[in-house]
């Protein structure tokens, strides 16, 4: 069985790349032996700055990003850059040291124009360099055109099911 980790960042309710994220964890429902764990951080927000306390809805969080064969990182770009939200969340999920090394993972990204990818760029720069990840294509960017955000999602998670298959076993 191949677990997944499909993880939704963006802070407004009704964003493009929380329904993409969510188009996602329903394909992959549909997908024989998949096993979808979805993280919503709106739904299930954590502190930014926490401080030295051990938080147990943090630790459920990250244990469950963790332990999957591959990510899906959903989020929005905001002011030319990867939103605090996710970087965050990663800075306490991502640990070199516990991390398994060539886990795949891809970015889904709603921005308001191409250029914006830059942002995810840096981001999916920096999944690789901590914890040795591969990334599987470049990231998605989803716009308002629904049917040509589910093609683009659908093709993007066939190249990624086989590399989480892979690490899976």
């Amino acid at each position: 069985m191949t677990r997944i980790c499909v993880l939704s960042t963006s802070p407004s309710r009704d964003s493009r790349s929380r329904e993409s994220a969510k188009y996602v964890v329903n394909l992959l429902e549909q997908t024989p032996d998949i096993t979808v764990d979805y993280i919503d951080l709106q739904e299930t927000p954590i502190d930014l700055y926490p401080g030295q306390t051990e938080d147990a809805q943090r630790s459920d969080l990250i244990r469950r990003f963790n332990s999957v064969d591959g990510w899906i990182i959903a989020g929005a770009v905001y002011n030319g850059g990867a939103s605090a939200h996710i970087i965050n969340f990663l800075h306490f999920a991502l640990d070199s040291d516990k991390t398994p090394h060539g886990r795949p993972f891809f970015l889904i990204v709603s921005a308001g124009g191409n250029s914006s990818l830059f942002a995810f760029d840096e981001l999916g720069a920096r999944i690789r360099r901590e914890v040795k990840a591969v990334e599987v294509g470049a990231a998605v960017l989803v716009t308002k055109d629904v049917p040509a955000n589910e093609a683009r999602l659908k093709a993007q998670v066939e190249l990624f099911l086989p590399l989480a298959e892979l690490h899976g076993r």
